[in-house]
């Protein structure tokens, strides 16, 4: 499976075409975000749960794509 590397923010499905030679890459739609951010002095707390859908009918590999800068840390994803 190769997922293209340039992709924006969001969750993105791989699914097989019915050719194994031509495997289809497609945006899944966000459908529900819920978040929480607390603020305390110079840090920022953020939860944040995204729910995607899979319109299709057929199971997905699929890619999170979540940017994050180099200085940040990430707790229990």
């Amino acid at each position: 499976m190769s997922f293209n590397q340039g992709l924006k923010a969001g969750c993105y499905g791989y699914a097989e075409s019915g050719h194994l030679a031509n495997p289809q890459e497609i945006e899944l739609p966000l459908k529900r975000l819920f978040y929480d951010i607390e603020l305390t002095d110079s840090l920022a707390f953020l939860e944040l749960e995204q729910i995607y859908v899979n319109g299709s009918k057929s199971m997905l590999d699929v890619q999170y794509v979540f940017p994050v800068n180099a200085r940040a840390a990430i707790h229990n994803f």
